[in-house]
């Protein structure tokens, strides 16, 4: 399904959105619980749907700081921006 949905498949897209929206709605009423208001939020969908996340993985991918793991995941490594501990590789994608 997460497949599905990074590839921008409409109807996998409106089901995540079915279930995002549930789950939105417990989290608002939790904010309201604590006097707090958001003017506005931003579905991660719309990035899928207008190419905007495909051309970011792609300029990470060529970036001199990526690599790519045994099992296919990429990743940049940012130890050199002063990201220290066990594990300076992020992953960007499975």
């Amino acid at each position: 399904m997460i497949r599905k949905f990074e590839a921008g498949d409409e109807g996998t897209v409106a089901r995540v959105g079915k279930v995002a929206e549930t789950m939105l709605g417990g989290i608002r009423q939790t904010l309201a619980d604590m006097n707090v208001v958001l003017d506005r939020y931003t579905w991660e969908s719309q990035f899928i749907k207008n190419g905007a996340a495909r051309d970011v993985v792609k300029k990470l991918q060529e970036s001199k700081y990526a690599g790519q793991a045994e099992d296919g995941a990429w990743y940049v490594d940012l130890k050199d921006f002063g990201i220290h501990g066990k594990n300076t590789k992020f992953t960007f994608t499975r």
